[in-house]
């Protein structure tokens, strides 16, 4: 800070002699600096000693800027008469300004007139309530304040000269008080003049709430010096001595109030630069001519004299005070030393007390055995309460004596482990009580030595309550299984619906194909092969399904075996396309190096199917399943982050959805059982739960990412087996209805059911266009032009049937519509796919079904 000010000096050096058109840069500059010093931490002495010699460079009375005088620069101008400047201040703020029999005076008025004096002002001064005085200088009516404390909300009103003085504040009780410090003044009722900078302090600071403002400093004194309130807080401390002489206050006396001085200044309206300028000059000048100093000590001499001993204690203070100080700190040494004998001495057997009382008191056993024999030499409370022997009973008897170990040969394997490893650490053993009772615990053991004599120091922890809790859980796991199989099979059947019958549409149509042929007494042999092989593919398909759902749902006990979980989850393929709606894109991959792991293929395909089922349901409006397969190793520092896992390879298994994702509280739920987002009757909670137990049956770890709208991600890590997976055996071989000529756009995305209705509607004269999807039924249609009827497939992949058809309608009027769906009409109506009253056929149909509700579709009117 004090470089910037010398920067600031040189550079107003510098322009000061240009011209006269530099004044108010000149003072704008003087004004930054002073706002500069007040900014910072530096005090009111560096403030005053910077603004010396500031104006040390001034040119005085001969500057440019006293430009109403004239000079050798303008021998022309004439000189012109001065305005008089009001000057104001407070009549009531002793000793600095105040009325004496009605006449202004006070230190404040002696220095305004020598300023204006030096300077060749004309003033005049009228003094009034500090409230009042302070409103007339900020709305200008003004000219001067003889005396104003500077803070930086009071200088965005108005503009501070340098300091003239720098005053203590002061703090005045009455002689019994019991407040000796400002900190004593906290929540006590506090006087102060109304408007004053102590009373500013007071709000800013939040000392105390309890205020007291008066109108002049004198009617404080006077309040408390009467007994009201408990002190008086004052801008200036000389004020306060000066007013208790002045009206012989006795009673009253002056305390430490520990505030730093405040800079006490002349000011002026904002903005008037060139009279402030002119203030801090005069100032300058009486300071330089000893003048200010015989003001200063006209009004304050005699309250700032001291007497010959206190200068000479002041003197002799610092010395006194190092050698009582080291006096003091040898008495300190010695008796800190003594009490910190007795003090370890007292520690010492609280310590002793401590170790037998945690010994005695702990909730764990705790037993002290002879390393030789396993003779008792000590046990706790917990031990007898425990294992129902009393301390008298086991003290001096080995453990083989009483028959603590429920296998006695438990002790040795301790003893072994702790010769090989230094100690022993939870190793679960079995205890058994006096009553014959088993507890279950955890021991941990190490070697001692008591008196000489070696020792085994073991802590038992009972966990028996938590053995028979695991037992539980992994029974109820074991039902969680089952019930989440039930659940998985429920919400399948409505989905694998729609595929059973469009695979008996095309058993059915054929047969139906394969008997027309026969009637017609056509011998086709090899068309007619084809409708049988055609039967026969589409039977067994039928029978491979219905032969995943048994073994899926068989009740049996799991038992691991080494799998390649790669052809599961390809095996699955078809399985779960079923299992999703025809909206919902499917993509599964499994890479290279997917190692081999032990589990059950079954739980395996229960993970799969509850994570799609998952997917499925957070995805009512389509979107995108990938699962994935691959190898990885899991290192030290990802088990570092999650414990629960284990180093090694690992095979990875991720299925991610593109659904509307999972907040916060939500995923810190999901394997908890029975916790469901799903509406009542669509989920029973249980899914994610037996995904969790599975996995850690497995000796695996899961972990789950998502956020809201952001899709979901399901990672399973696999424990990778060294063991070969065995190879299976490969499976063994296995009314007549009238036609028309009218053209049928059928768009079916089955390609069984598409080519057996084109089959059967071509072979009674209607000329088909046949479509897999929306997309392609468009394009068709804009390129064949009329179209009699569109039979269309409901839920297809990309567009469904009823966007199809209301498209179509747009650009072919009339258009009529026959829908084919393998979900039930109650479903289709319910979920608002179809209007009810619509053109439906059911799947499976028969040949004659189909050519009937053709015919009734387009002759209808």
């Amino acid at each position: 800070m004090i470089e910037s000010s010398v920067v600031y000096i040189l550079l107003y050096s510098a322009i000061r002699e240009n011209s006269i058109g530099m004044r108010v840069l000149e003072i704008s500059l003087f004004n930054r600096l002073l706002a500069r010093l007040r900014m910072t931490s530096s005090g009111p002495g560096i403030t005053v000693l910077v603004a010396v010699v500031f104006f040390l460079l001034s040119p005085g009375s001969a500057s440019p800027l006293h430009s109403a005088s004239p000079s050798a620069d303008n021998p022309t101008a004439a000189p012109a008469e001065a305005p008089v400047l009001v000057v104001s201040g407070d009549m009531d703020y002793p000793p600095y300004e105040f009325l004496e029999d009605g006449v202004p005076t006070g230190f404040n008025i002696d220095l305004i007139q020598a300023v204006a004096e030096v300077m060749d002002l004309s003033i005049q001064i009228d003094l009034g309530p500090w409230n009042q005085v302070r409103h007339r200088l900020e709305t200008a009516q003004v000219d001067i304040l003889a005396g104003m404390y500077y803070s930086p909300e009071r200088d965005r009103h108005v503009d501070f000269s340098v300091p003239h003085t720098l005053v203590t504040p002061g703090l005045f009780v009455r002689q019994d008080s019991p407040i000796h410090s400002l900190e004593d003044l906290r929540d006590r009722q506090v006087i102060v003049q109304q408007g004053d900078i102590m009373h500013d302090y007071l709000k800013k600071t939040g000392l105390t709430s309890h205020i007291i403002p008066v109108r002049d400093p004198s009617q404080a004194m006077r309040l408390l010096a009467s007994g009201r309130h408990d002190g008086v807080l004052l801008s200036s401390k000389m004020q306060g001595l000066y007013i208790a002489a002045q009206y012989r206050l006795d009673n009253l006396e002056n305390v430490a109030a520990d505030i730093p001085p405040r800079e006490y200044c002349f000011a002026v309206s904002e903005g008037n630069w060139k009279l402030l300028h002119q203030l801090n000059e005069g100032l300058n000048i009486i300071k330089a001519t000893g003048r200010y100093k015989e003001i200063y000590d006209n009004w304050f001499g005699v309250y700032e004299q001291t007497r010959w001993w206190e200068d000479a204690v002041g003197f002799l203070a610092m010395p006194l005070a190092l050698v009582l100080a080291l006096i003091g700190a040898i008495l300190l040494w010695s008796w800190s030393l003594r009490k910190r004998v007795n003090q370890r001495t007292r520690e010492l057997k609280e310590s002793e007390e401590h170790l037998k009382t945690l010994f005695r008191e702990s909730p764990a056993i705790v037993t002290i055995t002879s390393t030789v024999d396993g003779r008792f030499v000590e046990v706790n409370r917990a031990f007898e309460r425990l294992s129902g022997y009393t301390r008298d009973e086991v003290i001096g008897h080995t453990t083989l004596e009483i028959g603590l170990f429920a296998d006695p040969d438990d002790r040795q394997h301790i003893v072994d482990r702790m010769d090989s490893q230094g100690q022993a650490q939870n190793i679960e053993i079995n205890l058994k009580s006096k009553s014959g009772q088993v507890i279950v615990g955890l021991l941990s053991a190490t070697p001692i030595t008591l008196r000489g004599e070696p020792c085994i120091l073991s802590v038992f922890s009972d966990i028996t309550e938590r053995k028979r809790a695991e037992e539980e859980k992994k029974r109820l796991e074991s039902q969680l299984v089952q019930a989440q199989k039930m659940e998985a099979i429920g919400n399948m059947a409505g989905s694998i619906a729609h595929d059973f019958n469009n695979i008996l549409t095309a058993i059915l149509g054929y047969t139906e194909l394969a008997l027309e042929s026969l009637k017609s007494g056509r011998v086709l042999d090899e068309k007619l092969a084809r409708e049988i092989m055609e039967i026969r593919h589409s039977a067994q398909r039928a029978a491979a399904l219905v032969q995943q759902l048994l073994i899926f749902s068989r009740r049996e006990m799991i038992k691991s075996e080494v799998l390649n979980p790669s052809e599961i989850l390809l095996g699955m393929e078809e399985m779960l396309k079923r299992l999703i709606t025809e909206n919902i894109t499917l993509s599964i991959s499994s890479g290279d190096g997917v190692y081999p792991i032990l589990a059950h293929a079954n739980q395996i395909e229960q993970i799969i199917l509850n994570l799609v089922v998952n997917a499925r349901d957070a995805m009512p409006e389509g979107g995108r399943i990938d699962i994935e397969l691959v190898g990885t190793v899991l290192d030290e520092a990802y088990v570092a982050e999650h414990p629960e896992a284990r180093t090694g390879p690992h095979v990875l298994l991720t299925v991610s959805d593109t659904g509307h994702g999972m907040d916060a509280p939500t995923m810190a739920r999901i394997f908890d059982p029975f916790f469901t987002t799903k509406e009542r009757g669509r989920g029973t909670g249980l899914g994610l739960s037996s995904v969790y137990g599975i996995v850690k049956q497995s000796g695996g770890h899961i972990t789950v990412f998502s956020q809201p709208h952001q899709g979901t991600t399901f990672k399973i890590y696999f424990p990778a087996s060294s063991a070969e997976v065995l190879k299976k055996p490969p499976a063994p071989d296995e009314k007549e209805v009238p036609g028309g000529t009218e053209t049928i756009l059928l768009c079916e995305d089955d390609e069984n059911v598409r080519r057996l209705s084109t089959e059967i509607l071509e072979s009674k004269g209607y000329r088909v266009i046949a479509a897999a999807n929306g997309r392609d039924a468009i394009a068709l249609a804009k390129r064949t032009g009329g179209i009699d009827l569109l039979v269309t497939d409901i839920i297809m992949p990309g567009m469904d049937g009823r966007t199809l058809a209301e498209h179509l309608k747009e650009s072919l009027a009339g258009l009529k519509v026959l829908f084919i769906s393998g979900y039930t009409y109650d479903v289709i109506v319910d979920q608002g796919i179809l209007d009810a009253g619509v053109n439906l056929l059911m799947k499976p149909f028969t040949r004659s079904e189909l050519l009937e509700n053709v015919r009734r579709v387009i002759d209808a009117g």
